[in-house]
């Protein structure tokens, strides 16, 4: 299977990076979060099933999927031969809005 990024999942990457490295004032832990979160993502083109099923945990119907990568969290849908990577989002946030209005739009 192949794996992209949606340009919104680039940009979620960019402000992960860019909030830790500049507003914690700690580049390493920036590079070392990101390395860690594309190698979880990568895994998926092995075993793209491995992530858990949203609509089990919302009860909505959506393919959509996650894993879980550190505190953050990757949504991903699989589609033919391409797993493609939506979002990135702190799992400490209101994620489910974000993901759902923008299923919504």
């Amino acid at each position: 299977m192949r794996l992209r990024y949606t340009p919104e999942a680039r940009e979620d990457l960019r402000r992960i990076e860019q909030y830790i490295a500049v507003n914690l004032c700690n580049a390493d832990a920036a590079k070392n979060i990101i390395t860690n979160t594309l190698k979880a993502c990568s895994r998926l083109k092995e075993h793209p099933d491995i992530g858990i099923r949203l609509s089990e945990k919302t009860r909505r119907s959506t393919k959509m999927r996650y894993i879980i990568c550190g505190k953050h969290l990757a949504f991903y849908l699989i589609e033919d031969q391409m797993i493609s990577i939506t979002r990135i989002l702190d799992s400490r946030t209101d994620y489910m809005q974000i993901i759902f209005n923008e299923a919504n739009s």
